[in-house]
């Protein structure tokens, strides 16, 4: 009665789901039943038929002993395994979760890939955690398989640690892909950023000159017919210079289009993963707010497309009123334009510094 008694608590205990935190516990339970009993073979023939059967059952029993307590060592080492496995996904799942928007600079940009290199480089020499839990529980399968074999007993508890195990694969695998995904759109904002970047520059610097040279050349005050033709042809030449510019304005907003496109996908990206990670913990980890740094570029860009429309406006201004101030001056004659022309040219000159003081204020 005492052994069939144990038989049946050794089976209530192998039916019976396992705590996270239990196997351990199990394992100096079950070993309390691995004492080996006689060979049947070897008892003497005068026992009664009886006895050989309670020896095939204390055989039983010490064979399921033995295969419940190979699997409780198992699965402790899967749970030792899993927690540690969770831990590193924990880690740089919130690393990953805290990183910041895109900064439009360079430099910082660079220390973000930078950083992100180095995570890359860390979870790979991590990569054995799960390398040995997927061992661990390859184990278990093949003693889960055993024990249904010789006793005809299902363990309930494989599959959870199994389905645990394959969730922090997964989530682990979600780190791998972000830092890869990251790291390569980085690398091509850092590109589109530095292509913006060389023709604002030019442009900036261009604009300014040209804003420059106009206010010089509405400081001169032409004369005669003779100055002001020179005026007439150094605008033109101005002019000629703007339009030509042109193209670069255009290759200009390009580059602040796919900066501006490329950083909206990547912060898209990152509050996607953000409500992948808070899916998976609790208690949802603290928000960072974002800046957006596509915005301050495209402004940016507007504005030296303002001031330089506004340069071809009031160059072509120039170039219209000189060239009209010109044949009517040749049509009069010396005297008149002495007198009228110059005033015209003086009210002209007045007007278009007030605007250029303007203009800079503006820009």
């Amino acid at each position: 009665m005492h052994l069939e008694a144990h038989e049946e608590h050794l089976i209530r205990k192998i039916r019976t789901p396992l705590e996270p935190r239990e196997p351990g516990a199990r394992v100096s339970c079950a070993s309390r039943s691995r004492r080996r009993p006689p060979s049947p073979s070897l008892l003497p023939r005068c026992i009664p038929q009886s006895s050989t059967s309670w020896c095939r059952t204390w055989e039983q029993v010490h064979s399921m002993s033995s295969i419940f307590m190979d699997k409780l060592k198992t699965v402790s080492l899967v749970v030792k395994n899993s927690q540690t496995a969770e831990a590193l996904v924990k880690v740089y799942e919130s690393k990953l979760y805290e990183e910041d928007a895109v900064n439009c600079d360079l430099k910082s940009i660079e220390t973000v890939i930078s950083t992100l290199k180095h995570w890359r480089s860390e979870i790979d020499e991590e990569q054995e955690v799960f390398h040995d839990m997927e061992d661990e529980l390859k184990k278990a399968r093949s003693i889960s398989e055993r024990m249904f074999k010789v006793h005809n007993e299902r363990d309930f508890d494989l599959d959870w640690h199994r389905e645990k195990a394959d969730q922090l694969s997964e989530r682990w695998l979600s780190v791998h892909s972000q830092i890869d995904n990251r790291l390569r759109e980085l690398e091509g904002i850092s590109k589109s950023l530095k292509y913006y970047r060389d023709s604002y520059g030019s442009l900036d610097e261009w604009v300014r000159d040209m804003e420059a040279a106009q206010l010089k050349a509405q400081e001169t005050k032409p004369e005669d017919s003779k100055a002001l033709a020179e005026l007439l042809n150094q605008q033109k030449v101005l002019v000629s210079e703007i339009e030509q510019k042109h193209s670069r304005i255009a290759e200009c907003q390009k580059h602040s289009e796919q900066y501006s496109s490329a950083v909206k996908d990547y912060e898209l990206q990152l509050m996607t993963y953000r409500a992948m990670v808070d899916s998976q913990h609790k208690s949802p980890l603290k928000k960072r707010r974002m800046q957006n740094s596509s915005d301050a570029i495209q402004q940016e860009f507007m504005d030296l497309r303002t001031r330089y429309t506004a340069l071809v406006t009031l160059m072509t201004q120039c170039v219209k009123f000189a060239s009209e101030t010109l044949r009517r001056a040749e049509d009069e004659e010396n005297g008149v334009w002495g007198k009228v022309n110059r005033q015209t040219l003086a009210s002209w000159m007045r007007r278009g510094r007030q605007w250029m003081k303007l203009s800079s204020v503006t820009w």
